[in-house]
């Protein structure tokens, strides 16, 4: 319509390709496909192609602050609406490209970094993020675009945990955007954000980004974890003296927690089977590889949340220092995935196949692509 401007950047891979990546994929036919990137623009009755490209890392930040900053110039809006789709890791990144010399994947720091980038070199806010990725319902994302005191983007809408492996609906999220646009008449995001969210029998929740709350939220979590390690430290003291219950303070502190996580819930589907809309990581690991890319989440700056998660605790300040340095220096780069990162997405794409089937279709996408493991 005259009101709404839809773009799309979407990439396709090889038949074969794509084959070896999920076998159970239905044979696309006889009839010619292309392979690559293109850039349209979305109508009714035919879209309109307005770029191709042989070839584009999709999985590169750049490319992706490239595409909102043309976009934005060429087609300016009163409100803009961003949709990343595709599969990724938890808390580690999303949408993985497989048809370069490596396999990248775009890290969700610098996901967040770069719609940050975009916000402050252009001005225009982001009103409504959807992340149609499962596991993105996590507060270390939230604080990433919440950190500064104008954030980047006012809402973000998500699914609680997993979603349907073939997305959301499209045609209906336009729909919603039509009903509510009419003219100059235009209703506020909230009502939209409401909308897709009612309209739909999936598990999706959407989340305020609000500065405030972040803050406070981290504040309440370090003191959380700062108490929790003294407990930790001192439980054998306090169990022979009791001259004070830091175990009771914990329970204050995580009764506050929850509420202040339940506080940036701005609307959830009521048939989702979870109670908790935002998750926080929580599980100690001894997963250096994977603790290296979490801790470059700003969340972990001034804060002793890591040091609760990492296995081998007395190495987690030199972490945190490696976390710091790694993100200037890897600002807008894609990460290039490890072999059990690409063994968790085959396992996204593949969820009925054992392991061993998986391991195979590893093996044939290794070969493939001649990647070696490291």
């Amino acid at each position: 319509t005259a009101e709404i401007n839809i773009l799309i950047l979407i990439g396709r891979a090889e038949v074969k390709l794509r084959k070896i990546i999920n076998p159970t994929l239905p044979n696309p036919g006889s009839g010619k496909s292309w392979t690559g990137v293109r850039c349209y623009y979305v109508q009714k009755r035919r879209s309109q192609l307005l770029y191709k490209y042989k070839n584009l890392n999709m999985a590169d930040p750049k490319n992706l602050y490239f595409f909102l900053k043309w976009a934005v110039v060429s087609y300016p809006a009163l409100h803009y609406l961003l949709i990343l789709s595709g599969h990724g890791c938890p808390l580690v990144g999303v949408m993985p490209d497989f048809c370069q010399e490596s396999p990248f994947l775009m890290g969700l720091p610098e996901m967040c970094q770069t719609i940050n980038y975009f916000y402050q070199e252009t001005g225009r806010l982001i009103d409504l993020l959807i992340l149609d990725i499962c596991s993105m319902n996590y507060l270390e994302i939230i604080y990433e675009l919440g950190q500064d005191k104008e954030p980047s983007v006012r809402y973000l809408l998500t699914y609680k945990g997993d979603g349907p492996l073939v997305g959301l609906p499209y045609h209906l999220i336009i729909y919603e955007m039509q009903r509510r646009c009419k003219g100059r008449a235009v209703e506020p995001v909230a009502n939209l954000v409401k909308g897709i969210v009612s309209r739909f029998n999936l598990n999706l929740v959407a989340f305020f980004i609000d500065h405030n709350k972040c803050q406070r939220i981290k504040e309440l979590v370090r003191k959380f974890a700062y108490t929790w390690l003294l407990y930790f430290n001192l439980q054998q003291t306090l169990d022979r003296f009791n001259t004070f219950n830091l175990s009771n303070l914990l329970q204050d502190y995580e009764k506050a927690l929850k509420q202040e996580l339940l506080s940036l819930a701005l609307c959830q589907n009521s048939n989702s089977p979870s109670n908790n809309p935002l998750e926080i990581m929580k599980t100690r690991t001894e997963n250096w590889d994977f603790l290296r890319l979490y801790s470059q989440f700003s969340f972990h700056q001034d804060n002793f949340w890591l040091h609760l998660l990492n296995a081998d605790f007395l190495q987690t300040s030199a972490l945190v220092m490696e976390a710091k340095e790694a993100k200037a220096k890897n600002k807008m780069k894609p990460l290039i995935m490890t072999p059990n990162m690409i063994r968790q997405y085959l396992k996204a794409v593949n969820p009925e196949f054992d392991q061993n089937k998986l391991e195979m279709v590893y093996q044939q996408l290794r070969i493939y692509k001649k990647w070696v493991d490291s």
